[in-house]
């Protein structure tokens, strides 16, 4: 899911840990970016997995499909003093780092789209990894089931956090694997909130 912000985005998604082949790879994230085409600058923060990358920041614990659920929540956001991207996550807000502006020659002045969601990239033999819970969304209990990304906000210049607009574009490639479901906004501690995922599944052609 995409929307046009400014200075920046945040957003809460649950977090599975999933079983993928050696040749598989999945990422959970919110990303900002900027540009014309074919020179886009873009900041990507979430979780990932990757049965062959051995991570150094591991997410634990994970959430339980029907169960218990555990989330990151995530904040990039752009120091209006010094130009630098900040990467906040947790709740409270924790500081992890920033990205000085000079890495981005076109997220100097704020940014133009933030989205939300996920990629699996296929194994060899044309078989999609797992996505979010390894579940669909299905309508009933999917903030229990399926991935979601909550509270999607994006920054104005003058400070002021906003909710996605209702032309937001929503976005399902692979659509006979991945699924989406969108819940827009909602008053209350959910906001502006979609869920998402699938199994694993051919998926080529």
């Amino acid at each position: 899911m995409v929307a046009n912000v400014k200075y920046g985005g945040f957003g809460s998604t649950s977090v599975f840990n999933l079983t993928v082949a050696p040749d598989q790879r999945n990422t959970h994230y919110m990303v900002i970016e900027s540009g014309p085409p074919g020179h886009v600058s873009a900041i990507a923060a979430g979780w990932t997995v990757d049965s062959q990358v051995t991570s150094t920041y591991r997410v634990s614990p994970t959430s339980v499909y029907g169960g218990e659920i555990y989330e990151i929540p995530i904040q990039i956001q752009q120091d209006r003093t010094f130009g630098n991207w900040r990467l906040r996550v947790s709740e409270p807000p924790i500081s992890v780092g920033y990205w000085p502006e000079e890495l981005f020659l076109n997220l100097r002045h704020g940014l133009l789209h933030v989205a939300w969601g996920g990629d699996g990239f296929a194994w060899r033999n044309g078989f999609c990894p797992p996505m979010g819970s390894g579940h669909k969304p299905d309508g009933d209990h999917d903030f229990v089931r399926a991935t979601y990304f909550r509270r999607l906000n994006w920054g104005r210049v003058d400070g002021a956090v906003l909710p996605p607009s209702k032309n937001t574009k929503e976005v399902v490639d692979k659509s006979n694997v991945y699924a989406l479901r969108n819940y827009r906004y909602n008053k209350g501690t959910w906001g502006y909130t979609f869920s998402f995922g699938g199994p694993a599944d051919y998926c080529r052609g």
